[in-house]
């Protein structure tokens, strides 16, 4: 029976050990294991994607990705009602996020010849 408690206590032990190793250790697969840089890159790149929007300024703010955006279309394709304005922020922002960041929260800025039109937030 001694050796029933002792095996117990060392399974358990080793048990604790590898839960406190695995939830502290960076691994590959873990979101945040990309460093910042190669997450404002990987932005940076997709900007072509978004034929209607220029990049301004991409930087991580508090652990998320903020993308300042400036619209440049012409006057026909421009959003007219502030509704259409936010759900271009908002699918630009889920876009950004599903296929290019996938780790981070995005928020997404949408200005028009420096006014501010938008913001969306996505990944939340």
């Amino acid at each position: 029976m001694k050796f029933l408690r002792i095996g117990a206590g060392i399974v358990l032990v080793l048990a604790v050990v590898f839960i406190i190793l695995y939830a502290f250790y960076p691994s590959k697969s873990n979101p945040f294991s990309a460093s910042e840089d190669a997450v404002i890159q990987r932005v940076k790149d997709a900007e072509p994607s978004f034929e209607n929007l220029s990049f301004r300024e991409v930087d991580i703010v508090d652990g998320h990705v903020r993308i300042k955006a400036e619209f440049k279309e012409d006057a026909l394709n421009r959003p007219e009602e502030p509704v259409a304005w936010h759900q271009l922020a908002e699918k630009t922002a889920q876009d950004l996020y599903f296929d290019f960041v996938k780790n981070r929260i995005v928020e997404l800025q949408i200005y028009e010849n420096g006014q501010f039109r938008s913001v969306a937030v996505a990944g939340i």
